[in-house]
């Protein structure tokens, strides 16, 4: 599979993710959203946590000390903030 296919497909997967994970059931369920540092190109996966974004599912967090989940995506802009981002307990995508 070449890059492209590899983005494509990762684009299709997170979508269809968010898209479950908003979904409610006849009761309404009050969900809190993820707060959410993203790093890296605006591409596909940019456009999904967009999408995400709008069903309120993620929540933009523009400091990435203030997110509970970093998405880095080709890059990592602090290798040494990501570690103490981790070893802190918080979750993180590596694409």
């Amino acid at each position: 599979m070449d890059f492209k296919m590899k983005q494509k497909w990762l684009f299709v997967v997170l979508l269809s993710f968010f898209g479950l994970v908003s979904c409610n059931s006849a009761q309404t369920v009050m969900h809190k959203s993820v707060s959410v540092y993203y790093a890296g190109p605006d591409d596909g996966v940019k456009t999904a946590l967009d999408l995400a974004a709008q069903a309120q599912t993620v929540a933009w967090a523009a400091d990435p000390a203030q997110a509970e989940v970093w998405i880095l995506n080709g890059e990592i802009p602090d290798p040494q903030a990501a570690a103490a981002h981790l070893e802190g307990g918080g979750g993180a995508i590596l694409i």
